[in-house]
């Protein structure tokens, strides 16, 4: 996938944020995360999977702020 043009989607950053985080490189998927959300930022669910990564590690300022975002583009 690395040579093809879905390397620079939001799914492919999304796809790589997972797989890190299954790997427990927790740093790496925040940044592949927000690197997904910054290509589509209507993405609710790496919004809502990159809070409860920061709610884990305590970042409770930017969990709350992802939360409410997740919550206007998915409010049920």
């Amino acid at each position: 996938l690395s040579g093809t043009d879905v390397r620079g989607s939001w799914e492919y950053a999304s796809a790589n944020a997972r797989l890190y985080l299954k790997m427990g490189d927790v740093l790496k998927a925040i940044s592949w995360f927000k690197s997904s959300i910054q290509a589509n930022p209507l993405n609710d669910n790496d919004i809502s999977q990159l809070a409860e990564i920061f709610l884990k590690r305590k970042n409770f300022d930017q969990a709350r702020g992802l939360l409410n975002n997740a919550m206007e583009l998915d409010p049920v």
